[in-house]
């Protein structure tokens, strides 16, 4: 019976093997080899590029070098630093430990790790997984209390963090919000169930039993074996650049190319866990039972991201840092992986579609679109009408639409779009018929669609004037009892500047008494007046927090002297 069962799954793997295989191409080294042309510079940092194919390595090559000082040229055995993937292998371990009955998903946290704040205890560990537990981003509490930006979180600092209220703002709808504070918490949680340290976790449970002998979890800046240096260009030349990315979890996944192919065959063919556990994997994230769409990504269990590449689906991990850049792409019904890493933080992802178009050329649809959208002519009065700024109330961020050798311009700060707007109407325009993005701007809103996503609703706004004798009225001390912390508004050559320990904010006018700013954690921030017109409080707001309230420093004591 055992020889049966084994003979019907190598009958299966076989025939899956020719079903996939029937329609891809074979490209030559020479075909690989021409889309890293650029990185082929033997005194410039470079790539290590792996590509899997119905299970086999078709290719494990590199570019350039691994350390400028020293020459060193990047190898099958170069590691990388690759930012974000550190989460896969959490999702992973979590469903293991599942599936060992040692921790359960619908079981809340509280049971498994005791010193967690009270509030957090009656979180369900699934809900961590999914990102709809309500958690906040800790960074923007971090900044908001008075800490340092480029302190990591470590396990004290977390459990400070997390017991301000502000921690769960929003706990009670489940909205999905992408941080890693639950990621940080569930690899706490790994820790407390297995008896074992996250880097030992891993190494036992991962890269022994799939020989990816070039593979680490980083602490710190320990050393690392045939690590690639990573740099930033400076001018013609490139400097050394060393921090610490991903604070919120300051142990960080370094590897080659070739052990990330080790890693994502398991995908097809699992060699550690099981087949359930890799089916999981690619389970979407729900949101009461919803897939979550983000812009245009749909997230899974597994932590990767999803495209409707050319009509076929493509699941991918990407990570950019100053120094490092990496992804890995995979086209599940195709057998077909690609991973890129390098060892300068420009992006490089685009050359892994590019690797994958060599093989899925058939699979592909055409992206030339057949029909052009027909567009319309505007009088410049109605391309005046629309001209303005405006501003979305639940990512704090701002969008702007000119007018340029009149032609109308959409400036969309999240996502530092600065592209044309061409009108289909006197209401609506593309911003690329291609991928389907439009604007329609009506009644002082402007609407984004991006498809696959909801709408983002931006309100048109005049802004308040500014004068000096305006902005003195914000001037002074505001503090937040819980954190502990106070920020000082100044004003500095007719600006106005808020000062947190070492952060120089530059504040600019929304409304009256709101202001925004380019820094993420201080978007928004309004200004409250008393009965008589006095500035007593500021509330601060972005994307993860809202109205944080700071109350005027001196404004009691004021009150006692004129009684």
């Amino acid at each position: 019976m055992k020889m049966c069962t084994y003979g019907l799954i190598a009958l299966q793997i076989l025939v899956t093997g020719l079903l996939f295989g029937q329609k891809k191409s074979t490209p030559t080294i020479v075909q690989v080899d021409s889309i890293f042309a650029d990185w082929t510079n033997d005194k410039q940092p470079g790539i290590a590029v792996g590509i899997l194919s119905d299970g086999e390595v078709a290719f494990n090559t590199s570019y350039g070098l691994a350390n400028l000082e020293h020459g060193i040229p990047i190898s099958d055995k170069t590691v990388f630093h690759f930012p974000g993937m550190n989460d896969q292998l959490i999702a992973f371990s979590v469903l293991l430990l599942d599936k060992r009955e040692q921790l359960s998903l619908k079981q809340e946290i509280g049971a498994y790790i005791d010193v967690l704040p009270k509030a957090l205890h009656e979180i369900p560990v699934g809900t961590l997984l999914h990102h709809n537990s309500g958690l906040q981003n800790l960074f923007s509490l971090l900044t908001l209390s008075g800490g340092e930006p480029e302190y990591s979180i470590d396990t004290d600092l977390q459990q400070s963090l997390l017991t301000y209220d502000e921690a769960y703002n929003g706990m009670e709808s489940g909205d999905h919000q992408h941080n890693r504070t639950g990621m940080r918490l569930l690899q706490d949680l790994i820790t407390e169930v297995s008896g074992m340290p996250w880097k030992e976790f891993v190494a036992t449970e991962i890269f022994e039993p799939l020989n990816m002998n070039h593979s680490y979890i980083r602490q710190g800046n320990e050393s690392i074996p045939n690590l690639a240096q990573g740099y930033i260009p400076s001018g013609d030349a490139f400097s050394l650049y060393s921090t610490q990315e991903n604070k919120l979890i300051p142990d960080r996944l370094y590897t080659s190319a070739a052990d990330m192919l080790k890693w994502v065959d398991n995908f097809w063919r699992p060699q550690i866990g099981s087949s359930d556990i890799w089916k999981k994997m690619d389970e979407y994230v729900l949101d009461e039972g919803s897939p979550v769409m983000e812009a245009n990504q749909a997230m899974f269990v597994g932590q990767h991201r999803f495209w409707d590449y050319r009509g076929t689906d493509k699941y991918y991990q990407i990570g950019v840092t100053e120094n490092y850049a990496a992804k890995m792409i995979r086209y599940p019904d195709q057998d077909l992986a690609i991973v890129v890493l390098g060892n300068f933080g420009r992006y490089n992802g685009h050359l892994a579609t590019i690797c994958s178009e060599l093989y899925l050329t058939e699979y592909f649809e055409d992206s030339t679109p057949n029909d052009t959208p027909n567009y319309v002519p505007l009088a410049l009065t109605e391309k005046q009408s629309l001209c303005g700024d405006y501003w979305d109330s639940v990512s704090e961020s701002k969008a702007s639409v000119r007018l340029r050798n009149d032609t109308l311009t959409y400036f969309e700060e999240r996502y530092n779009w600065n592209v044309d707007l061409n009108p289909t109407s006197s209401e609506t325009f593309f911003i690329d018929f291609r991928k389907g993005y439009d604007v329609s701007i009506k009644d002082g809103r402007l609407t984004l669609h991006i498809p696959n996503r909801d709408d983002v609703v931006f309100e048109k706004y005049v802004a308040a004037k500014l004068d000096k004798s305006y902005l003195k009225r914000f001037v002074g001390s505001f503090a937040n009892a819980t954190f502990g912390n106070q920020l000082q508004l100044l004003l500095e050559d007719e600006q106005l500047i808020l000062r947190n320990q070492k952060e120089r904010v530059v504040l600019r006018p929304l409304t009256e008494g709101v202001f925004y700013s380019d820094d993420p954690d201080f978007a928004k921030l309004h200004f409250v007046e008393d009965e008589q017109g006095e500035i007593v409080r500021l509330d601060i707001s972005n994307y993860h927090i809202k109205d944080v309230a700071f109350k005027k420093v001196y404004v009691e004591n004021q009150k006692i002297n004129k009684s």
